[in-house]
């Protein structure tokens, strides 16, 4: 019987502390990242590493969410309402 290795995969958030997933995974084999993660006022990039579905996993690895922050919109002035000068 031969002995597989099998490595751990980890998916982690932008804080590098928050678990988004976890993978145990057989030599040679895929992982499967898991869904693309979601923060407020910011869209996620990609993962670092660089992390592909079809690449070959053949040891331990972690991979951290990166983002991009999402441009704010203007907040619009309000317009000031001229007040009228009573005659006299």
């Amino acid at each position: 019987m031969v002995n597989v290795p099998v490595h751990t995969i980890k998916f982690l958030d932008y804080d590098e502390e928050t678990v988004l997933a976890t993978e145990n995974v057989y030599d040679w084999e895929c992982a499967t990242a898991p869904t693309d993660p979601t923060r407020e006022w910011y869209t996620f990039t990609w993962r670092s590493p660089e992390f592909s579905d079809s690449a070959k996993v053949y040891a331990d690895a972690t991979y951290v969410a990166e983002y991009t922050e999402n441009e704010t919109p203007e907040t619009p002035t309000e317009t000031e309402t001229p007040t009228e000068t009573p005659n006299p």
